[in-house]
């Protein structure tokens, strides 16, 4: 994913207020856990040699339910963390 489309969904978990509740390193990944409320989102990043570390990023998200897909928009993270609320707006505390 390049710097045009994951920086508006970077922008987004800042500006929504998700915290940082965990971040580790694997051997060749770096893994950040963001949350708001019960829905979390991951971000992925590949650390390979050659290659851009913006090409090698990703976001997955996961709901109460287990549902985990992949984001690739500020949509669909956005769509995915409304229709939780409609479901279930006590996850939001």
């Amino acid at each position: 994913m390049k710097k045009q489309e994951y920086a508006p969904i970077k922008n987004w978990i800042k500006s929504m207020g998700f915290e940082l509740v965990n971040s580790h390193s694997l051997k060749n990944m770096l893994i950040n856990y963001y949350h708001l409320g019960n829905f979390g989102v991951y971000e992925e990043v590949l650390k390979q040699e050659g290659t851009s570390p913006e090409a090698d990023l990703i976001f997955v998200s996961w709901n109460p339910w287990g549902e985990v897909f992949e984001v690739n928009t500020v949509n669909d993270l956005s769509r995915a963390y409304a229709e939780t609320l409609t479901i279930s707006p006590q996850l939001s505390q």
